[in-house]
């Protein structure tokens, strides 16, 4: 009873940090947000090293330490950024209440439904093939965790920027430039993920379920669709177009789940990762195009693809039972690929990390530079 009142009282103050992180970051404050994250991380830490070294509280320890950081993190965002300057019940505009409602109400069941798709191939190769390869197929979702870490760090602030730049002139122009630099930053760091995944899960990962970078390489390629997804996701976001959100979830649900039962009966964790890909595959594709309806941003067909069957090579790479050696100097060779395909979106963001003298005093790196400003 104690852990389902801590659980529920968990909820709540995750969700009241959402509410003040949300807000905080609609009003732009990037740097209260950013000092948020500071102090919400060194809390947690430390209230964890006290609740579950000093205290030995276990799981209700844990959660204690998530509660009070959260409750923490509310309270600064609330005081820091003046949020209650915005509260009031005294009008009520049911207008704006009713609008809100329709927007929000397809994306909880769309939520709902992408949790469903990630964690279906779970419970039905438990169904089939038992709990030894249902944990090798969790282990090898580690990975993966790499590529949505990142993402989402950039996604925080591309939600933001997709709804100021809504009504722009230069909208067009600037959904293509990220979505093109997004997909470059992703194919070029998944590629080195695939590139090095064999020391990856050595390193990270127990002994015994050390087989799963066999599959893990499929997941990254299907993490990488995921992401692109929830980029595309933006647009509808931007435009009050949730219901696609919704539909274009429950089309991947549902791939899932069907390939999941074709594939995974004959194919065990092979069925469950190739499906998971599929789903978010085919779901890209969709988005793609039925997001260009609102708005007109360009994208290059041939490179997502020749990035997409580049990323493949490598996977296919990372199942052959070959020379170390010849694995690594194949995976090399296709990673380099990778990066010649993308490298005319990446060289301006690799030229702004090196200070502007040194720019300004190596003739290659200004020459460079003035050749890349359009």
């Amino acid at each position: 009873y104690k852990r389902q009142v801590t659980l529920y009282i968990y909820v709540w103050t995750s969700s009241l940090r959402q509410l003040n992180m949300t807000f905080t970051r609609a009003l732009e404050k990037v740097k209260l947000f950013a000092v948020d994250g500071i102090i919400c991380t060194l809390t947690m830490l430390l209230l964890n090293i006290l609740f579950l070294l000093g205290f030995k509280w276990g799981m209700t320890g844990y959660l204690l330490a998530i509660i009070i950081s959260d409750l923490i993190s509310s309270v600064f965002l609330f005081t820091a950024g003046r949020l209650w300057r915005y509260v009031g019940f005294k009008r009520v505009n049911r207008r704006l209440v009713t609008s809100m409602i329709r927007y929000a109400a397809p994306m909880v069941p769309a939520t709902l439904l992408w949790l469903i798709t990630s964690i279906s191939d779970r419970f039905i190769l438990r169904y089939f093939h038992g709990e030894y390869l249902n944990g090798i197929l969790a282990i090898a979702y580690k990975i993966p965790t790499i590529l949505t870490t990142v993402f989402t760090m950039f996604s925080q602030a591309w939600n933001m920027s997709a709804i100021s730049e809504n009504n722009s002139s230069g909208r067009n122009r600037f959904y293509t430039e990220v979505f093109s630099l997004n997909q470059s930053f992703m194919y070029v760091l998944s590629a080195g993920i695939l590139l090095l995944i064999k020391p990856i899960t050595y390193v990270w990962v127990d002994s015994d379920y050390f087989i799963s970078y066999k599959y893990a390489p499929i997941l990254v390629l299907a993490t990488v669709f995921t992401c692109f997804n929830v980029f595309l996701g933006s647009v509808y976001i931007a435009q009050k177009k949730t219901k696609h959100t919704f539909f274009t979830s429950l089309a991947a649900g549902l791939i899932n789940i069907v390939l999941n039962f074709a594939l995974i009966p004959k194919y065990d964790i092979y069925g469950a990762a190739i499906a998971t890909f599929i789903a978010y595959f085919v779901v890209f594709f969709y988005r793609l195009y039925d997001s260009r309806r609102y708005i007109r941003f360009g994208f290059s067909l041939s490179k997502i693809l020749t990035n997409t069957v580049l990323l493949a090579v490598m996977v296919v790479i990372n199942q052959l039972e070959v020379n170390a050696w010849l694995m690594y100097l194949s995976l090399g060779f296709v990673f380099l690929m990778v990066v010649a395909v993308n490298l005319r979106e990446l060289l301006p963001i690799a030229l702004l990390i090196i200070p502007k003298r040194l720019r300004a005093r190596v003739p290659f790196l200004n020459k460079l530079e003035k050749k890349l400003k359009p």
